[in-house]
C-alpha cells in the first residue's frame, strides 16, 4: 500500500514527506504493526522538531497518540510495519 492523503483521515503506511504546510491533527493512531516491542515511527515537523518518536507497546495491536492540534509539517522519518491513521481538520 502508499500513503493516502486524498481523504480524511489519512492512511500513511511509508516514510516521506506527508504535508509541508501546516496541519491540525485531530487524531493519530498506529496500528497493524507486526512486532510488539520493537517496531518504530519517527514523525517530524518541518523544522526536524519530534512530534511522534515510538517504539511499538507490548500490550496489544494499536497505539493512540490522541489530538496534536497544530503542527509545521508532517514528515514520517521511519516506520517498521503498520499503518498510521491520521484524523486532521480541513
Amino acid at each position: 500500500m502508499a500513503n493516502n492523503t486524498t481523504g480524511n483521515p489519512w492512511s500513511l503506511d511509508t516514510a516521506g514527506v506527508i504535508a509541508t504546510f501546516p496541519v491540525y491533527v485531530k487524531s493519530l493512531v498506529w496500528q497493524d504493526f507486526t512486532a510488539n516491542g520493537t517496531d518504530t515511527l519517527t514523525i517530524l515537523d518541518n523544522a526536524g522538531r519530534t512530534i511522534i518518536n515510538s517504539k511499538t507497546n507490548t500490550t496489544g495491536d494499536v497505539m493512540d497518540f490522541g489530538d496534536f492540534r497544530w503542527v509545521e509539517g508532517f514528515h514520517i522519518t521511519l516506520i517498521s510495519s503498520g499503518i498510521v491513521t491520521v484524523v486532521v481538520h480541513k
